[in-house]
């Protein structure tokens, strides 16, 4: 499993969050090997998003489409990602 983590400072978490919910998540859905997402508002308008994918192709792919729909979505409200991406190598899941 592969994970691409990105940090961006945003000036409206509610907006950015309804705008990935309606707009992102079918795009980002639509990336092969994709697994899952979340975004997470982790205070002092930081929003984190945290993207799971069966492959390393996918990983790379969800950081080029991700910053891109925020620069062409919701550029007004978010900086540029700061992005950390690797392969798992230790997990733990619940059954």
């Amino acid at each position: 499993m592969f994970i691409s983590i990105r940090k961006y400072k945003t000036s409206d978490s509610a907006e950015v969050a309804r705008r990935v919910k309606d707009q992102f998540l079918e795009r980002v859905s639509k990336v092969p090997g994709f697994r899952g997402y979340y975004l997470v508002d982790v205070g002092d308008s930081n929003l984190v998003s945290i993207n799971l994918f069966d492959t390393a192709e996918g990983m790379q792919e969800s950081n080029k489409v991700g910053p891109a729909w925020a620069k062409e979505a919701a550029a007004e409200l978010l900086g540029p990602p700061e992005i950390h991406a690797g392969e798992v190598v230790v997990a733990a899941e619940l059954p």
